[in-house]
């Protein structure tokens, strides 16, 4: 649904913000009576409808979360940067190949934690390959 703009003045979530700005104890109100009050002597020509309201809840949620919203989207951009980091590392060919071998190494602890007799022609099989990986990365 496509947003609606008011042709002259400011939007509703302006007025809002401002109306909490101006009165920080209003977000912490339990009631909203006061916010539509003060809208309705501001604004007469305009009807307190379910989009106002809805102006007003939306306003209102957002600036009671405050520094923590705020720190929430910064920390889900940062990790969306760094995950667009690790890709582009392992453009190198070297890069998926140091994966491979970290990934051998750890299926072979983990042979070894399951019991060294039962396993070892397992763990002779990932030794080769590890070093075969080794040597990929050597050259």
């Amino acid at each position: 649904m496509a947003r609606r703009r008011r042709k002259n003045g400011p939007s509703l979530a302006s007025i809002f913000t401002q109306y909490f700005l101006d009165h920080p104890d209003w977000l912490n109100a339990g009631k909203n009576e006061i916010v539509i009050k003060q809208f309705t002597i501001d604004h007469p020509s305009l009807e307190v409808d379910k989009r106002v309201k809805q102006a007003m809840y939306n306003v209102k949620s957002r600036m009671n979360k405050g520094e923590v919203g705020l720190k929430r989207r910064k920390q889900s951009k940062m990790a969306a940067r760094q995950l667009v980091a690790a890709a582009g590392r392992s453009d190198r060919p070297l890069a998926p190949l140091a994966m491979l071998e970290e990934q051998i190494d750890d299926c072979m602890i983990l042979a070894k934690q399951i019991g060294r007799e039962r396993m070892d022609h397992v763990l002779h099989a990932l030794h080769s390959a590890r070093n075969a990986v080794v040597v990929m990365l050597e050259s």
